[in-house]
C-alpha cells in the first residue's frame, strides 16, 4: 500500500504536473532557481538534477533549462556556455520547443483513457485497433506517445504487444479502486482538437489517401501565408542549426521544395556565400515572397511548383532540401515526392532531409513521439514521424543510389542525405 501511494501516485503526478502544469511552473521555478545565483565559480560544476543552480551562468533562459533538466529530459543534449552561436540557438529551440511539444502529452493521455487503450491491452496495435475502433495508424501513434510518458511497454518476449507498465496499471484502469481517471478527465483546449480527429478517424474507417494537393491549397491565400509565416517561427533556429552542421561545400544551386518563406534557404545563404537557393511551393506563398526583405534576392528566388508533379519541379539544381516535408504525408505520397526528387538530379547529386527521427522501435523518442500526435490533428490525416530506416527505405525505392545519415540539426531533427 504504501509503494501505491508513495511511488505510483507520484508517478502519475508526475506525468499530469510535468506535461499539464509546466508551463505555469517553469517561470516561477525559474525565476526562483535565478535568485539562488552566486558570482561566477573559477570552475563551473556540472549541472545535475539534485543542483541545477550551480549551472545557471547564462542567463533566465538557462534557468529553464535546468528546470526542464528535473524532469525526464525530452532534450538530446546540454550546450556549454562556449559554444556556437547556432548551438545557443539550439539550446534556447530545446527550452521552447520541449514546452510547445509538451502541450501534447496530457491529451494523449487523456485520449488513451478515453478511447480504452488501456483497457484494451495486452494486445498488438491490429488487435487493439479493432478493440477500439480506430485505423491502426492512430492506435500506433497513442502507443508511441504512452510508450514514451512511461505508460506502457512493450513486451519483451519478442512478440509485438503491448502492456499497462505495473506500476501505473491501478492508476489507469477504470475496474481498479485506485483509479485516477476523474482527475485526469478534466481537460479542454487540444483535448477538444483530439476528440474531433478521433471521431473523425472512426467515421472514416481507416486511413483515407489524401488529395493530390496539400490542404492548406483549398484554404485562403491569407490563410496559407499565416501558416507559412508560423512555419517560418518553428524552423528558424533549426534552420540555423542546419547551415552551422550541413555541408554544403560541394552545392552550387538548391532547390527547397515546400519550403514556405525560405526560412532554410535564408540560413543557408548567409552561412554559404557561394550558395544559390530557389524556394518552390504553393502560388500563395511564392507571392508572399513578394512582401519578404529583399536578402540575398541576387541569390534566392521563388517559383510555384507541385510536390507531386514532377513536371513543375525545376531542374537545374544540384542538390534538393526537403526539410520538416516528409512527415507530413503517407508513404505513398512521399514515393511520389522522393521519385521527384531523384527525377530533378543528375547522378551524384544528392537530396538533403531533414526531420525528426523516430527511434527505429517506433516507441520513442518523445519528441517524435509528440510530433506524431500533433500530425493526427487538423488537416494532417495521413501523415507521421518516420524512422531513418523507413525514409532511407522510401529513397532507395524511389530511384537514389543510397542514404547517409548527417548529422544532428539541433536537438531535435535529424538530416539523411540520400545520393541520386
Amino acid at each position: 500500500l504504501e509503494d501505491l501511494s508513495g511511488g505510483v501516485k507520484n508517478l502519475v503526478m508526475m506525468t499530469t504536473t510535468r506535461l499539464f502544469l509546466a508551463p505555469l511552473l517553469l517561470a516561477s521555478c525559474a525565476e526562483a532557481l535565478s535568485t539562488t545565483r552566486s558570482t561566477t565559480p573559477t570552475e563551473p560544476a556540472p549541472m545535475t538534477r539534485t543542483n541545477p543552480a550551480l549551472w545557471l551562468e547564462r542567463d533566465s533562459a538557462m534557468a529553464v533549462a535546468a528546470a526542464l533538466a528535473l524532469s525526464p529530459p525530452l532534450r538530446k543534449t546540454v550546450v556549454a556556455p562556449e559554444e556556437s552561436d547556432a548551438a545557443l540557438l539550439a539550446e534556447g529551440d530545446a527550452v521552447v520547443r520541449s514546452l510547445w511539444l509538451g502541450r501534447l502529452a496530457y491529451p494523449s493521455l487523456i485520449s488513451a483513457l478515453e478511447v480504452g487503450l488501456f483497457e484494451a491491452l495486452p494486445a498488438s496495435p491490429k488487435a487493439i485497433a479493432k478493440k477500439v475502433d480506430l485505423p491502426e495508424r492512430v492506435v500506433q501513434m497513442l502507443l508511441a506517445a504512452c510508450t514514451s510518458l512511461g505508460l506502457v511497454q512493450k513486451k519483451k518476449n519478442g512478440e509485438n504487444e503491448f502492456v499497462v507498465v505495473e506500476a501505473v496499471e491501478p492508476f489507469v484502469l477504470a475496474r481498479s479502486p485506485y483509479f485516477f481517471g476523474p482527475q485526469l478527465l478534466a481537460a479542454d483546449g487540444l483535448q477538444t482538437s483530439l476528440r474531433r480527429s478521433i471521431a473523425r478517424a472512426r467515421s472514416h474507417r481507416g486511413d483515407h489517401p489524401q488529395k493530390k494537393e496539400a490542404p492548406l491549397a483549398a484554404h485562403s491565400d491569407e490563410a496559407i501565408q499565416s501558416f507559412a509565416k508560423s512555419m517560418e517561427a518553428h524552423s528558424a533556429a533549426t534552420a540555423a542549426c542546419a547551415a552551422d552542421e550541413l555541408s554544403f561545400g560541394d552545392v552550387s544551386s538548391l532547390l527547397d521544395m515546400a519550403g514556405g518563406s525560405g526560412v532554410f534557404s535564408r540560413a543557408l545563404l548567409k552561412k554559404h556565400p557561394h550558395l544559390h537557393a530557389t524556394v518552390a511551393d504553393l502560388a500563395p506563398v511564392v507571392r508572399m515572397h513578394q512582401q519578404l526583405p529583399r536578402q540575398h534576392q541576387r541569390r534566392l528566388k521563388a517559383v510555384e511548383a507541385d510536390l507531386f508533379d514532377g513536371a513543375t519541379w525545376p531542374k537545374d539544381h544540384d542538390c534538393v532540401l526537403l526539410a520538416n516535408v516528409l512527415h507530413d504525408w503517407n508513404e505513398q505520397d512521399n514515393a511520389r515526392i522522393l521519385t521527384n526528387a531523384a527525377d530533378a538530379l543528375r547522378p551524384g547529386q544528392k537530396c538533403v532531409i531533414v526531420e525528426v527521427l523516430l527511434d527505429e522501435d517506433r516507441l520513442g523518442p518523445l519528441p517524435a513521439t509528440l510530433y506524431s500526435v500533433s500530425m493526427f490533428l487538423g488537416d494532417w490525416r495521413t501523415g507521421k514521424q518516420y524512422t531513418e530506416s523507413d525514409i532511407a527505405d522510401m529513397c532507395l525505392d524511389a530511384g537514389f543510389a543510397r542514404v547517409e545519415r548527417g548529422p544532428d540539426v539541433g536537438h531535435f531533427h535529424s538530416a539523411l542525405i540520400a545520393y541520386k
